[in-house]
């Protein structure tokens, strides 16, 4: 049975793996962000759709190249960038995109060729290095910078003149000469900061904290292995601590320009600058001020102090954000030469202004900078800018709008989401529903797991800068909503009501059914991603992903295709009309006991002007349904769509024939869904779902798996030998004794 569970195993991972969503690498592009990006330099632009096999195939190849070459290219204002064609299909349409994979090169927002070589690393290379806009003013200034560094000297040099420098401001006096066995030093009492080779080369040197996920046991690798390191460094920092009564590592530099900020040299933080008042005060040696970070968590005096000004952060301090009990921070990733980046930039030293009363610190790391590539990447960094909220360990990329308002409302949502409030008793739960349109409770008893609710609070992190999270063990709450004490349990709530919208019982891993936390937190964080979004919400870029996933087993969806230009001044009302046919669904589902819930149904609408060509090649709605609102439920994941009564009607936003369509056609499967994949796509999902249908059937039956395979053998073999085996020649009697062929046989 081995070798055919293994045979079954292999084929259906091929199907699957056929089928898995793309991976992308480079800018990814969308129709808002088109004329800023592509309008200055030169793009290599791929347009690919994630249900093309060529644009699968073809993936790693286009990943291997942007990794390769993309910082290189980038000096020259070359750049790589990918469009989802399924996600932008007007964009594609207005390109002439008319296969996929394309791609095409565009200078200054024009486009120039389309890349027809061999899709190869060597030849996209080749292709890209001539095409590289060199320009004599940037290599003419390139050789008069390599000429002055030439002029100021070495590296050793710079660092003697500039703490020699430092040492004039303070007053420390002459310089140590170099004891035999100790490190070249500059200037008395201070230590040079060893270069990056030399730090490599270091045995001594512990790494950075990382957060840490329920499960990871390469976190706890890391954690023990950063201690034994520290241990070696011990003998030297307690020897510089006896100079210093009190350490007080350095603060982050602070600048309202970033290139000021990046430029600044950070030989010593501790050093201040020379003054009347502190000509003569002690500063302590640099290696104290600049030593690693120790694996323990850094203290509340270590972090900067919240002035109203954007904070440069160095890679060395990313770790920093990703402590438990790390205090929120809201960071800018960006590029120089990034055009979002500069039109965002003065709306970020607002929002420090904005947001420092709250105790939220604004940073920004130039991901251009050699120094921060790696940590930049390190972040799963792939555009320009890349906002992302880090608090207490968890941390969620911003994909709202652009402005000074949404950027503050999301920061103080993210800083309340993160942690989980306590909720003792059902007047606390009605206060939380009258502050919060959506939120979700989480009830579990005070001898609950540590595993267990390590994978309820790793989920929960989630929905950061979303919707609020509350606990309770109040067993009052336990009989209110008929919850088993020793089931924790989240429950989610909508609508400002204090009824329940859906519950979720956590994955508990037992003897007889155990469970990898990674696949509990997984199954978590998947009901979690639909429990945080309201009855109604619109579908946009940073919406697609929570409304429309392909992993796990996302609800279905209740779209409305609503045209702004097409319904004129009826625009609000329409849409009002469709809010009540989305809160009549949640209070009918709310009068249902948990048997007979079927799967879950999201509401929401998009705008049908900028989503045309996405709606009419996905649910075939034509002309973004300028001709009238049209509502189609989707199926995310199988890519299915109804678009009809059970009466073969035309679906209305404001009729309430969609549940009788749910309930009974789709739940029942009496209604035949329509598909948004082409044929060719069909039968390979086809295919895939039913080998892996056969093989949970044959993992879990065993013993009657191969009775049906024996018998399909014996079967396949019988009708094989049946079909190759001639059929017998009758024989035809001779003739009779006295008798011959012309009558009888004459004696």
């Amino acid at each position: 049975m081995r070798p055919l569970t293994t045979l079954l195993a292999l084929a259906t991972s091929a199907l699957l793996s056929s089928a898995a969503p793309i991976s992308t690498a480079g800018d990814s592009l969308t129709e808002e962000t088109w004329d800023a990006h592509v309008g200055k330099g030169t793009w290599l632009v791929e347009h690919y759709s994630p249900y093309c096999s060529h644009c699968k195939a073809f993936a790693p190849k286009w990943q291997e190249l942007v990794d390769t070459f993309g910082d290189a290219a980038a000096s020259h204002d070359f750049h790589f960038a990918q469009v989802d064609c399924a996600a932008n299909g007007d964009l594609c349409h207005s390109h002439d995109v008319k296969y996929y994979p394309s791609i095409y090169l565009y200078e200054g927002g024009t486009f120039k060729q389309e890349y027809e070589g061999r899709r190869t690393l060597e030849e996209l290379a080749k292709f890209a290095e001539e095409h590289y806009p060199v320009k004599a003013e940037k290599l003419a200034k390139e050789k008069e910078e390599q000429e002055q560094s030439a002029k100021e000297g070495t590296v050793e040099e710079k660092w003697d003149k500039e703490e020699a420098e430092l040492d004039a401001q303070v007053g420390m006096g002459e310089r140590k000469k170099l004891v035999s066995g100790e490190r070249r030093v500059a200037g008395a009492g201070k230590a040079r900061l060893p270069t990056e080779a030399e730090e490599e080369k270091a045995a001594g040197r512990p790494k950075l904290p990382v957060m840490r996920i329920a499960g990871d046991t390469k976190a706890e690798e890391e954690k023990e292995d950063s201690a034994t390191q520290a241990e070696d460094l011990k003998p030297l920092l307690e020897k510089a601590e006896a100079d210093e009564a009190e350490y007080r590592s350095p603060l982050l530099v602070t600048s309202d320009d970033p290139a000021e900020a990046v430029s600044t040299p950070t030989t010593s933080t501790q050093t201040p600058p020379a003054s009347t008042t502190t000509a003569a005060k002690f500063s302590p040696p640099a290696f104290v001020a600049q030593r690693p970070a120790s694996p323990e968590s850094k203290r509340s005096n270590d972090w900067p102090a919240i002035d109203g000004t954007v904070l440069t952060l160095k890679a060395d301090e990313v770790g920093f954000l990703k402590e438990p009990d790390a205090p929120p921070a809201f960071v800018k990733f960006y590029a120089p030469w990034c055009s979002h980046c500069k039109q965002i930039a003065p709306k970020w030293k607002d929002l420090a202004a904005a947001v420092a009363p709250s105790g939220i610190r604004i940073y920004e790391m130039d991901c251009d900078a050699n120094e921060n590539k790696k940590a930049c990447r390190k972040e799963g960094v792939k555009a320009y800018p890349t906002l992302q909220f880090y608090n207490k360990g968890a941390s969620v990329e911003y994909m709202g709008k652009r402005s000074v308002d949404a950027f503050r409302d999301f920061a103080l949502k993210a800083m309340s989401a993160t942690s989980i409030k306590p909720i003792a008793n059902e007047y606390e739960l009605r206060h939380a529903a009258k502050e919060d349109e959506v939120f979700v409770l989480f009830l579990h008893g005070q001898d609950t797991k540590k595993d267990d609710m390590d994978v309820a609070l790793g989920a929960a992190k989630s929905l950061m800068g979303s919707s609020p999270v509350y606990s309770s063990t109040s067993p009052d709450l336990f009989s209110l909503f008929s919850v088993p004490h020793d089931q924790p349990t989240f429950i989610s709530f909508k609508d400002h009501s204090t009824e329940p919208y859906d519950t979720f019982a956590l994955p508990l891993s037992t003897p007889s059914h155990p469970l990898p936390i990674r696949k509990r937190l997984d199954m978590t964080r998947f009901w979690l991603r639909a429990a945080k979004l309201p009855t109604v919400s619109e579908l946009n870029a940073a919406t697609f992903n929570d409304l429309l996933p392909t992993d796990g087993n996302p609800p279905l969806v209740g779209l409305a295709v609503l045209s702004k230009k097409g319904l004129g001044d009826d625009f609000d009302a329409t849409l009002r009309s469709f809010e009540r046919v989305a809160k009549g669904w949640a209070e009918r589902r709310r009068s249902l006991s948990a048997e007979k819930k079927g799967r879950d149904v999201l509401w929401a609408w998009v705008d049908g002007d900028k989503w045309a060509g996405w709606a009419r090649s996905m649910y075939d709605v034509k002309m973004g349904a300028k001709d009238g609102p049209r509502l189609v439920v989707t199926d995310p994941k199988a890519l299915n769509y109804w678009s009809t009564t059970l009466a073969g009607e035309p679906l209305g936003v404001d009729s309430s024939a969609v549940y009788e369509l749910i309930e009974r056609g789709i739940y029942t499967g009496r209604t035949k869904a329509n598909s948004s994949r082409q044929f060719l796509e069909r039968f390979a999902f086809s295919t895939v779902d039913r080998f892996t249908s056969f093989y949970n059937w044959s993992t879990s039956h065993p013993l009657l798996a191969f009775l049906a395979v024996a018998a399909s053998w014996i079967v396949i073999w019988q009708l094989l030998k049946k079909a190759i085996t001639p059929p017998p020649v009758p024989s035809v009697p001779g003739p009779a004794r006295g008798w011959s062929a012309n009558g009888p046989k004459r004696e």
